[in-house]
């Protein structure tokens, strides 16, 4: 094997390993396939009501565990960035927070009405 072809394979390696696309999985991807999974498309019951609200649940863990994962791993090499990537770590998860209580207060909410 030659050293361009060898280049080229951990190059395709390390594209589904960069940190970016862990985090653009992690946080958007994963969250929004699972709220579209749970959906209720017709007339919502109180079932729909709680498989929405876990599914808004698991994806904000999910989105949590992705951005602190991503932060030790920073802390870990030691990267420049690690400042400003704290900062945006600590406001996602307090984002994410915010989305379980969100989804917790809806979940009564409609429990509540129906």
């Amino acid at each position: 094997m030659t050293d361009t072809q060898t280049q080229v394979g951990v190059r395709r390696n390390r594209a589904w390993n960069s940190p970016t696309t862990i985090l653009l999985l992690g946080v958007l991807l994963v969250p929004g396939l699972l709220g579209i999974a749970a959906n209720s498309w017709s007339e919502p019951h109180a079932a729909d009501f709680v498989r929405m609200a876990f599914a808004t649940v698991i994806g904000a863990t999910v989105a949590i565990g992705t951005v602190v994962g991503l932060w030790v791993f920073f802390l870990r090499r030691r990267s420049p960035y690690l400042f400003w990537y704290t900062l945006g770590a600590v406001f996602a998860v307090a984002m994410q927070v915010s989305f379980i209580f969100g989804a917790a207060e809806t979940l009564l909410y409609r429990l509540a009405l129906s």
